[in-house]
């Protein structure tokens, strides 16, 4: 049988997704941590396949083989961690001729990535942002597998672009998405509770963050130490001689905070100074919210380390664009009274508690929140964030988030239990907002856990859903 290293494909023809596969491609299949690709050898083919590649171990490949005589069958052992050498093979090692940028945490990875990339295009060299809110439609997954990456990278090439912001998820570190590959510079911005429904505890959630500055952060890791994972994640590299860069109020930084003022109203605004190399910086930008400010300063960070000029950096966030969904605000004129319509992504305890303190600091009058939690996920998380919503609105408008499997009024009843505050249950996502929009001496409205998505998954299904499309919407 011919060895995976004599092959020769096309790039842009190699997958593990058996649904992108079309006529000539070859196919990839191995097992992974929820499926085994072995079991999509068949739809494969009917789509076109010409070449199977299959984990060797424990599977019977006689009865393909006999099925279709006409396509080739390739064994190979260990083949989920052989991916990188055989994407390799087929586009040339593609990471040499690129420079990567990974962010990682719980909350403000999108951010991040987001104005880092920013800040690359505009100062130094053309850069990709890949993750979330990225507009291909073959990303799938926060961070997506080898596969689509070297595609990616491929084409980024092509058009001359040499920087590839990544916003790297904790299962993409689990599942081996990102085996081999090298990054420049790794930015951890927080750890707080999510994806334990996954993980299961506190730990492994930061042991599977570790692990991408351990294995794939080549130069330095910068690491916001005001954040107690964040020390933890520093200590424990320094010990391994791994090279760090940190920043945050603490004396230890490399990078200090001095101070944030931000002014709102008429006149949005934040002003922050910056202690880096014994010299003192101050910013001024357009970005509100001090939890948003953290992840523009990590992107500071890697500029400096760069060496670009800091009074350029300067210059570029004093007007910096806004990531879809995160902290967007719509005014709206209800009955000739005027409302401010918060859209944000907040889905976790702590990103709900930083967007409504932020609000709380930039914005006076009473708030409503509109906010729900996702089925067959973290349970535990419901009641943690009815304390939240309890805490910091005045008008709690409980409802659905992507209740998947599980019966939505369950889940908005434990989200309830912990809310002693003015409170209305509406399943319906969209009579929801329209109800709080509508909603009389409620001036600010928040609406938290989807931002950018335009879905909303009901059961199995995937429905075309907005919240901004909502709101411009409601009269």
């Amino acid at each position: 049988m011919q060895n995976y290293k004599s092959l020769r494909i096309t790039p842009q023809k190699i997958t593990n997704n058996s649904i992108n596969v079309k006529k000539g491609y070859a196919f990839c299949a191995y097992p992974g941590k929820i499926n085994d690709g072995r079991e999509f050898i068949d739809h494969a083919i009917s789509n076109g396949a010409s070449l199977i590649m299959y984990e060797e171990a424990n599977f019977d490949v006689t009865p393909f083989l006999k099925k279709y005589p006409k396509i080739k069958f390739l064994g190979v052992l260990d083949l989920a961690r052989k991916q990188k050498k055989i994407l390799d093979k087929v586009y040339g090692n593609l990471n040499r001729h690129i420079k990567l940028y990974g962010v990682t945490g719980t909350n403000g990875k999108t951010s991040t990535a987001f104005w880092l990339n920013h800040l690359l295009g505009k100062l130094e060299k053309p850069s990709k942002l890949i993750g979330t809110i990225s507009r291909e439609k073959v990303i799938i997954n926060t961070t997506p597998d080898l596969f689509v990456l070297y595609s990616l990278f491929n084409k980024g090439i092509q058009k001359n672009i040499q920087n590839f912001v990544l916003e790297v998820s904790s299962h993409g570190v689990d599942q081996g998405r990102l085996h081999e590959l090298n990054f420049e510079y790794g930015i951890f911005t927080n750890l707080t509770r999510d994806h334990l429904d996954y993980h299961k505890t506190m730990n492994n959630y930061f042991l599977s963050k570790e692990k991408f500055f351990l294995e794939n952060v080549k130069k330095d890791s910068v690491i916001n130490i005001d954040n107690s994972y964040g020390m933890r994640l520093a200590k424990n590299l320094i010990k391994l001689n791994k090279k760090i860069f940190t920043f945050g109020f603490s004396k230890e930084a490399n990078v200090k905070i001095i101070n944030i003022k931000q002014q709102s109203l008429n006149n949005n605004y934040s002003e922050f100074s910056l202690q880096i190399a014994n010299k003192i910086h101050t910013f001024k930008t357009n970005i509100m919210g001090e939890f948003n400010l953290y992840n523009l300063i990590s992107a500071i960070c890697i500029c400096y380390l760069k060496k670009i000029d800091i009074n350029k950096v300067i210059e570029v966030i004093k007007r910096l664009p806004l990531p879809d969904g995160r902290m967007n605000v719509i005014n709206k004129n209800i009955n000739n009274i005027p409302k401010k319509v918060i859209i944000d992504y907040a889905h976790t305890p702590d990103g709900l508690k930083n967007l409504l303190q932020a609000i709380r600091k930039i914005y006076q009058g009473k708030i409503i929140l509109v906010f729900g939690c996702g089925g067959d996920r973290d349970k535990g998380k419901r009641k943690l964030m009815g304390n939240v919503a309890n805490k910091y609105a005045d008008f709690v408008c409980i409802t659905n988030d992507n209740p998947r499997n599980e019966n939505p009024k369950l889940i908005a009843d434990q989200i309830s239990e912990s809310i002693s505050c003015l409170k209305k249950v509406i399943l319906d996502r969209k009579k929801a907002i329209q109800y709080a929009i509508k909603k009389n001496n409620y001036p600010i409205v928040v609406i938290a856990g989807k931002g950018h998505e335009k879905y909303q998954i009901i059961k199995n299904k995937k429905i075309d859903f907005s919240d901004k499309k909502v709101v411009m919407d409601t009269n």
